[in-house]
């Protein structure tokens, strides 16, 4: 297999997978904004207890 090939199928790789490791970053991203949301409200509601 020569390099011109291998290059060609891996950016044609490459391109295939993008958007899926994409959209994981952008899911991970909001799970930690709602995990912290969260947190931010527990304590608020322990200080207003207190």
């Amino acid at each position: 297999m020569n390099k011109l090939v291998r290059i060609r199928i891996y950016k044609y790789w490459a391109k295939a997978n993008r958007p899926e490791k994409f959209n994981q970053k952008i899911i991970a991203l909001s799970e930690v904004k709602e995990t912290l949301k969260k947190q931010i409200q527990g304590s608020l509601n322990y200080y207003l207890a207190v």
